[in-house]
Parts: structure tokens; sequence; C-alpha cells
């Protein structure tokens, strides 16, 4: 009897886990450099279903739209191409929505060094 109570409760909690998380939305906060300094980064994102489309915006640069931008359960991934003086270099991340913060690691294609910003949810 008791099973015959429990099957679904477990079916349910177990499906909950398959839905992408909600990070639609603009995601703010800061860059803390090498030197010490911040830059202001403000990220927006949009889901439709497991993919994941957007643009992300640090200090007084263009905003930079994301490629390959996918979603599955709480963590997200995406990739952006910087162009400049140097060519174009792009930057993998990958990020956990953690409560009401997205933290995200970002490598750099040919760079040891990571990139780590945590952000937290705009009010809307």
């Amino acid at each position: 009897m008791i099973s015959r109570l429990l099957l679904p409760l477990v079916m349910l909690l177990a499906g909950v886990a398959f839905f992408a998380a909600d990070v639609t939305g603009t995601w703010q906060g800061d860059y803390h450099t090498r030197e010490g300094g911040t830059i202001p980064t403000t990220l927006t994102l949009k889901v439709d279903g497991s993919n994941l489309t957007g643009a992300l915006k640090s200090g007084k640069g263009p905003e930079q739209p994301i490629e390959n931008g996918t979603v599955n359960g709480d963590e997200i991934s995406f990739v952006i191409t910087y162009t400049g003086e140097g060519g174009s270099r792009k930057v993998n991340y990958t990020g956990k929505l953690e409560g009401d913060q997205l933290k995200l690691v970002g490598q750099a294609e040919g760079r040891p060094r990571k990139i780590e910003l945590t952000l937290s949810r705009k009010p809307s």
C-alpha cells in the first residue's frame, strides 16, 4: 500500500529534475581583474526549450551575442566570439544556476587562465 502512494511522488520528483532552469532575464555582476579592478558585466538570456540565446556586455565594450547556447537542467553553456585588433578569439562559458545566482566560468581558446563570474538576477 505504501509503495503505491510513494511511487507517484517519486515519479513527480524525478520529473522535476529534467526541466530546464529558468535563466531567462537579465543578470548583473562584476568581473574582478587580476589587477584588482572590477568591470561591470551584464548578461541577457532567453531560454526556448534547451536552446539559449542572448548577449553579454562587459564594461564599455559592445554587446556580444552568445552562440551555441544550451540549457540542461540547472546548467548552461555558450560561446562568445570577441573580435579586436589582434583578430578574434572564442571564449567557452559554462555555468550553473544556484538560487538567484548564476555562476559562470569562461575559458578562452588557447589560454590557460579561466574567467570566473557570479551574476545576480536583475529584478524586473
